[in-house]
């Protein structure tokens, strides 16, 4: 049985240490000398959430239900590093220490009994097994009729076990050790698809689900969003998910995504975005925590919602130009940019996007933007229109 090493000293193996260093994989020993394998520390970070999300919360229980938002926003955390030390804990150490996927283990898991496809029996249709410790999934290969499944918060490298539920409709793997989806097929009835919290550097596997409506990819290690022009993939998509990964931009050319709406790539290294035009249908747009400091043709007219905080746009004449591209545009936030510093931004935007109904924490009141034509005109801006049309 595996015991947590307790002792103090430089002798415990740090699992977060650099890749480059050599260290020795713990002993499997059998008991009587048994040289226990030690527990690794959970490297997670807790960041002060954004305001921003709970106004955004607000405005969404406001306007509707949309059951995205909780996707989108969860509790923001640092990966804990892969590290050789790491990975041979949890493919030696959790073995032994956790659970493989067994009979008494599925049956915990199981749910929602329903007609099979052939319609001639029942079967369960539903497995949530997230947080059990899991490191191996091969049981799952005699459960073909499973549709809706979570192994979210587990300790799995390998999903191709997986390859076998051809009914799959959801799939929940986030907070896993995932490096690649390569060996993942194609699965004609998958609409969700959460791979976040995991170590992912390409898209093999991700994104050729042809009725994919929903992916989520936070937390991992892409630098590049591609479809290789490809008009097959991802034609129903509607939310994806780019948070925290190491994105220098998005897309490419002939990049299209025409069902997409809501597009989530905060806190990556984005300094443009020139392929975006393409997303006619786009309503939601969160690039907080970028390097932008251009916005570009975006031409998305469509789009209600944009949040560019914390990135380096200086000129408030640089969001001016984009309120004729974005005629819909109803929530502008741009917190800790330098055009900030301009002490009429406020006046300045609200005037420029004639729909906004909230910019930055402020709500866009009928007052409010009679003020700021007024505040203009007083300061002899050239802005001839009349209160009437900017309204």
């Amino acid at each position: 049985m595996l015991e947590e090493d307790t002792t103090d000293g430089d002798e415990t193996t740090d699992p977060t240490a650099s890749e480059e260093e050599e260290e020795e994989e713990p002993e499997d020993t059998t008991e009587g000398g048994v040289t226990p394998i030690r527990s690794p520390p959970e490297v997670i970070k807790q960041l002060k959430p954004d305001p921003e999300d709970d106004l955004l919360r607000r405005d969404v229980k406001q306007n509707g239900n949309l059951d995205w938002i909780e996707e989108a926003f969860d509790a923001e955390y640092e990966q804990p590093k892969l590290t050789p030390a790491l990975a041979v804990f949890i493919r030696k150490g959790y073995d032994k220490l956790g659970r493989k996927l067994g009979q008494e283990l599925m049956g915990d898991g199981l749910s929602m009994a329903a007609k099979t496809i052939s319609g001639l029996s029942h079967a369960f249709v539903k497995l949530d097994l997230s947080g059990k410790a899991i490191t191996e999934i091969r049981l799952l290969r005699n459960f073909c009729n499973l549709r809706y499944v979570c192994l979210a918060g587990n300790h799995i490298f390998d999903i191709a076990p997986l390859n076998e539920l051809q009914f799959l409709m959801t799939l929940d793997v986030s907070d896993n050790y995932l490096d690649s989806l390569e060996d993942f097929q194609v699965h004609n009835h998958l609409k969700t698809l959460n791979v976040s919290k995991n170590f992912l550097k390409d898209l093999k596997g991700v994104i050729e689900h042809p009725y994919l409506q929903r992916l989520y990819l936070s937390y991992n290690k892409l630098s590049i969003f591609t479809t290789n022009s490809s008009s097959k993939y991802l034609r129903e998509l509607e939310t994806l998910e780019l948070r925290k990964n190491r994105l220098t931009s998005f897309g490419e050319p002939g990049l299209k995504l025409p069902a997409l709406k809501y597009l989530f790539l905060a806190q990556n290294h984005i300094e443009a975005l020139p392929f975006l035009k393409s997303t006619r249908s786009l309503e939601f747009l969160d690039l907080r925590r970028n390097k932008l400091k251009v916005t570009g043709d975006w031409a998305t007219l469509a789009l209600k919602y944009l949040n560019i905080s914390f990135n380096y746009i200086e000129e408030v004449a640089e969001l001016e130009k984009m309120a004729a591209s974005l005629p819909q545009l109803e929530v502008l936030v741009a917190t800790n940019n330098p055009l900030m510093a301009d002490e009429r931004a406020q006046t300045l935007l609200v005037v420029a996007f004639k729909t906004l109904t909230r910019f930055n924490a402020v709500n866009v009141t009928k007052e409010l933007r009679v003020d700021a034509v007024a505040e203009l005109a007083e300061d002899g801006d050239g802005n001839e229109a009349s209160v009437d049309e900017i309204m």
